[in-house]
């Protein structure tokens, strides 16, 4: 997968264009952009044949996350097919990431040498080796090594220490383990940054993995929420800040990811920090429904007013009943 950059502005972001997959070397997807956000696979608000209608091309980047595709590991082993062909979906880009944008976390405790994943079937810690062993399954065209990003602004320095610790492991065996991998070597890698909102631990995130910047075809940034619904009525200012300062140190000729159901005005401001591509999981949230001390309340007056001619009404056919 190869990035390539075309306009650089100050106020509106940058200008580029990804592809060069080696599957789909003709498909390519202008920056900035989204890639769509799938459940299973499947693009919840959208059928294939509406995308074919609507652009005349069903062809596009995919988000899959393991942990609404877990299931159908053990028939995309038997079947010895892709991920893509799997899901019918073999002129897609297939890019595979941990977490799925759209769901919340499901509360549980953390084992030291596993990350939790929120399936179907409810909380799954996920090791290491389970988590390679199922990229080699469905070898997706591109994913990201399995990382630590459960922090938000409300996270301790612990918390976010913790994540960084953990993540730079992660990621050490996932490259060892890929380098060796003869199922991956069509698999293109992109590097999660972590750290919470704690920025020397950012720089020491994108530190580390520009150490094996050839390695990595692009940069995603992570641990800015918990994801779900809430992301969508987050206060963003403080994550602009983080994501303008990562982009900062990011190489130019690599493509940034930042997933989320991001309000759409948060969404342009990161455009013009520096980010090139979201998904579509804001599409995907339930109806916002506001706490009943956000409901308008009536004035007693107003309620009064609108009351007196329903009051009328009964009055009038209590007459009609009794005579």
């Amino acid at each position: 997968m190869k990035f390539t950059l075309s306009t650089v502005t100050k106020c509106s972001g940058r200008l580029g264009v990804l592809g060069g997959l080696d599957r789909l070397p003709n498909l390519s997807l202008q920056t900035p952009a989204f890639i769509f956000h799938t459940k299973g696979g499947s693009i919840p608000h959208l059928s294939k044949e509406a995308m074919q209608h609507v652009s005349g091309d069903p062809s596009c980047f995919l988000h899959l996350s393991i942990s609404n595709t877990l299931h159908m590991q053990e028939a995309i082993k038997a079947s010895r097919i892709t991920i893509a062909e799997f899901i019918a979906q073999s002129n897609c880009a297939t890019l595979l990431f941990v977490r799925d944008p759209s769901e919340p976390p499901i509360p549980g405790l953390p084992e030291k040498d596993s990350l939790p994943i929120y399936t179907r079937n409810g909380r799954r810690n996920i090791t290491l080796e389970q988590y390679m062993t199922l990229v080699e399954t469905f070898r997706p065209d591109a994913y990201v090594p399995l990382y630590d990003g459960d922090t938000d602004a409300s996270s301790s320095k612990k918390r976010d220490q913790k994540s960084l610790d953990r993540t730079e492991k992660f990621v050490e065996q996932c490259l060892e383990w890929h380098r060796k991998s003869d199922a991956l070597q069509s698999s293109c890698l992109i590097g999660p940054v972590v750290g919470g909102y704690n920025e020397k631990l950012r720089e020491q995130s994108v530190a580390f993995l520009r150490q094996s910047d050839d390695a990595f075809a692009g940069y995603l940034i992570e641990g800015l929420h918990m994801h779900g619904p809430s992301v969508a009525r987050m206060d963003g200012s403080a994550a602009l800040g983080i994501v303008a300062n990562v982009c900062k140190q990011l190489p130019e000729a690599k493509v940034r990811l930042c997933f989320g159901s991001y309000d759409p005005a948060l969404v342009l401001e990161m455009v013009a920090a520096g980010v090139d591509v979201f998904d579509t999981s804001y599409k995907s949230l339930p109806p916002y429904e506001p706490p009943k001390e956000e409901k308008l309340p009536m004035p007693a007056a107003q309620k009064a007013e609108l009351m007196e001619p329903m009051e009328d009404l009964g009055e009038k056919q209590n007459k009609k009943q009794r005579a």
